[in-house]
């Protein structure tokens, strides 16, 4: 049983291991934009925050398959909004036998180094790879 404060340990190590300030939190996030686990999971910003990047992301994936048809190749997003820039991944990439997009997010300062969260978001997102079978669709 997966439980969300052992998520949330485990997403806030890897954001304490950090040399920089410039992070601000990592969230995982469902196709839905619900939070599944977040490193510092008391900012209630985050609630709207995880809805709108599900829904950004989902929107670049659309239209990714319209402008490139096939597997498309659309990894990471970088943006800036107005408090933060944030760096936002599928945290797996087998699409036909994951359920739903898992998303990983990470935010920093607005003015912090964009490379620097995506080397943030890897490591995250290499670490996190045995919940894989937590969201397996089973087969049969």
């Amino acid at each position: 049983m997966l439980r969300a404060k052992e998520l949330s340990r485990s997403l806030k190590r890897v954001s304490e291991k950090d040399d920089d300030t410039t992070l601000q939190n990592i969230l995982l996030i469902d196709d839905d934009g619900a939070i599944l686990g977040a490193a510092n999971p008391t900012d209630s910003r985050d609630e709207h925050c995880s809805a709108v990047l599900a829904s950004i992301y989902n929107e670049y994936k659309a239209a990714e398959k319209c402008m490139a048809p096939g597997d498309g190749c659309l990894k990471t997003v970088i943006f800036n909004t107005e408090s933060s820039k944030v760096v936002v991944r599928e945290l797996f990439e087998e699409k036909d036998q994951i359920e739903h997009r898992i998303l990983l997010a990470v935010l920093g300062e607005k003015d912090g180094d964009g490379m620097l969260l995506q080397r943030k978001l890897e490591v995250a997102r290499v670490n996190l790879q045995c919940l894989r079978e937590i969201f397996l669709v089973p087969s049969g």
